[in-house]
């Protein structure tokens, strides 16, 4: 990660664990039986336990809906 990037997540940190940014809205709330998965980087693979739970669970395809966005809500790349 560059050092820009770095000293930005420093000042305006994004979806940190027990603030608004990093809850899960009612209607889209995990059930007993999600596998949920805690992201610590932009990746979802990266640091994750992910990759792992996919092999055990024996997936090897993905389908991904939504949106991606390379700005971020204060507008800096």
């Amino acid at each position: 990660m560059s050092r820009a990037r770095e000293e930005r997540l420093e000042k305006f940190p994004i979806c940190v664990r027990g603030t608004w940014d990093a809850d899960i809205i009612d209607e889209i709330k995990p059930t007993y039986e999600d596998h949920i998965i805690i992201k610590r980087r932009d990746s979802a693979f990266q640091d994750t336990e992910l990759r792992v739970w996919l092999r055990s669970a024996r997936i090897n395809a993905l389908i991904f809906c939504g949106i991606s966005q390379t700005r971020n809500r204060l507008g800096n790349n």
